[in-house]
């Protein structure tokens, strides 16, 4: 039995799948450490049952193992802070050396992990560290795929495509949709498109697309109106930022190579199936410049990294971000 392991990942599903492999049947504590110090978590991993029995424990939010800071920003830090992160640091390299082995602990981070950094190093070579990459769109189609099968549905060929496309290609969205689905059929039969297209949240298919337009299309009011509804319906500002980071690369990567490349060419690479959605990208390409929607992908990048760590609340970090590069 492996007592330590570290898992990278952004979608929380596919998270959830990793964790239940490893802790199978038995029961399991998930603490955040970003309100659970470490030395508090290692010293409840370091306890004794009386029965010798495993404990599993799960860590979100773990930053210990993120990529190192620069220089500018080490010097930003607070002195502190600094100390507290190196002597966490040294904490956990000295556990990792003799484990409580009736003591499981799980790392889980959003983001990925520095390999270069020694705590991970060791974890690698000593433990399980796990990276798990998204999935593209074929792969989620295949996942609901074998989701049909397993529950014995039968199923029109354009559907798993159309969940897909409704989801933004998003893996935990996705699989909320499938279990709805699965709720409105219950019995194993023929699902049919119009009834999926009934299912189917309609912020999802609707609300989703409409946001992401009038936020590209820099209009404020709308974008803050769609918002406002969306967070009603408990959609994550996180998967959103997501979901318009990716649009704001799929520009950039037009306006960058579209005298270089076939309109076809792009669409591949981009993964994009149908000609009005790359017209659309093209169209964009000529409300931006190449500076800008660098500027905005870095901004997205750093509101992303501070809403994983806890240092921005989701929906003010999202409200944030709209209020930038709407102006």
């Amino acid at each position: 039995m492996t007592p330590i392991h570290l898992i990278s990942c952004t979608s929380y599903r596919l998270l959830e799948e990793e964790i239940q492999k490893i802790v199978k049947d038995n029961p399991y504590t998930t603490v955040d450490n970003n309100i659970v110090s470490l030395e508090e978590i290692i010293e409840e991993a370091n306890y004794q049952s009386l029965f010798d029995e495993i404990k599993y424990i799960v860590i979100k939010n773990i930053n210990i193992f993120n990529t190192k800071r620069t220089k500018k920003e080490e010097i930003k830090e607070d002195e502190e802070e600094q100390e507290k992160t190196s002597s966490e640091e040294d904490l956990l390299n000295k556990y990792l050396d003799n484990p409580n082995p009736n003591t499981v602990l799980i790392f889980t981070t959003t983001t990925k992990p520095s390999l270069t950094k020694k705590i991970t190093k060791k974890i690698k070579e000593r433990y399980n560290l796990i990276i798990i990459t998204d999935f593209d769109y074929k792969e989620i189609q295949n996942r609901i795929i074998e989701y049909f099968k397993k529950k014995k549905y039968t199923y029109e060929k354009d559907i798993p495509y159309y969940i897909c496309t409704c989801c933004q290609n998003n893996y935990d969205l996705v699989m909320n949709e499938l279990e709805k689905i699965e709720l409105y059929y219950q019995n194993p039969q023929q699902i049919q498109l119009r009834d999926v297209q009934n299912i189917i949240s309609k912020p999802l298919e609707d609300n989703n697309f409409k946001f992401i337009d009038s936020v590209l299309d820099k209009n404020l009011k709308e974008s803050i109106k769609i918002l406002e509804d969306l967070t009603i319906l408990k959609i994550s500002p996180l998967m959103l930022l997501i979901l318009l980071s990716r649009e704001y690369r799929n520009v950039l990567y037009a306006l960058k190579y579209q005298d270089k490349y076939t309109k076809e060419d792009i669409m591949q690479k981009l993964n994009i199936k149908y000609t009005f959605q790359i017209d659309k990208i093209i169209n964009r390409t000529y409300q931006y410049k190449e500076q800008e929607l660098e500027d905005i992908l870095l901004l997205a990048a750093d509101i992303n990294y501070k809403m994983l760590i806890g240092k921005l609340e989701q929906k003010t970090g999202l409200e944030l971000f709209i209020l930038k590069v709407c102006k």
